[in-house]
């Protein structure tokens, strides 16, 4: 049985690099914003020539072990209108009210830096800001925005 399991490893290892290997590169930044009635909305920048085609929304269960009605992945996906361009707002309808940590991305043939927030946070959000996620020295934090900054921000990416 020992050997079943090493002799596995290889296989294993090579399937991560693999998958790993096919993932998108990321070309944006995915925040979230709340209007003046406090209504959700999907912000996206990004600097491929094409478009992303859905912003996905997903119970972070890696993040919250609190119980909740939303769902994991695959959550809920909110199509881009077509030919939407950069920066665009996807309205979030259905938005969940469970106090559970959400993570938001966009995705296609690219895919965006995910903001990941709970409700109570996004209550705190000022209208007209956005709120998005960065990495700094390894380790995620929370920023907010306002929309002219949030429409440059994928300018650092594709350089």
């Amino acid at each position: 049985m020992a050997r079943k399991r090493l002799a596995m490893l290889p296989a294993a290892a090579l399937a991560a690099v693999a998958l790993t290997a096919c993932s998108p590169e990321i070309k944006g930044y995915t925040g979230i914003s709340v209007d003046t009635t406090g209504r959700a909305s999907a912000e996206i920048v990004w600097c491929d020539p094409g478009s992303p085609e859905s912003v996905m929304l997903f119970r972070d269960s890696d993040a919250d072990n609190s119980p909740t009605t939303w769902p994991e992945w695959p959550g809920r996906d909110y199509p881009l209108p077509p030919g939407a361009t950069s920066p665009a707002t996807v309205p979030l309808t259905d938005f969940p009210t469970d106090p559970t940590v959400l993570s938001m991305y966009a995705a296609s043939e690219f895919t965006t830096r995910r903001v990941t927030f709970t409700v109570a946070e996004l209550a705190q959000v000022p209208s007209g800001s956005i709120l998005i996620t960065e990495v700094q020295e390894g380790e995620e934090r929370q920023r907010t925005v306002t929309r002219d900054e949030f429409a440059h921000l994928a300018d650092d990416l594709c350089g």
